[in-house]
């Protein structure tokens, strides 16, 4: 019952509120999971490993930050997630 309480206070309400305001206004957002980055650049790692013909993903060149952040963003078909992220990237 406590949780019940505090999620029906004022003062939640008001944090709620301006989480869903900044929520908004992110007009970019990423497809990262529960791996988040670190992942990403794993996977990313692994790939340029391989194109490279490396025996191992850490003597592949960490990817860039610009390519991190177009990846993030990136859906599995292709498309970015809006259209001011492919504006960006």
């Amino acid at each position: 019952m406590q949780f019940r309480a505090s999620r029906e206070s004022e003062e939640w309400k008001g944090k709620r509120l301006a989480a869903q305001e900044r929520e908004r206004l992110n007009d970019a957002p990423h497809l990262l999971s529960r791996g988040g980055y670190a992942k990403l650049e794993k996977k990313l790692r692994k790939s340029r490993a391989d194109a490279l013909g490396l025996e191992s993903p850490d003597l592949a060149p960490a990817p860039a930050r610009y390519d991190l952040w177009k990846a993030a963003r990136t859906k599995s078909d292709g498309n970015m997630t809006s259209s001011s992220a492919a504006l960006i990237s």
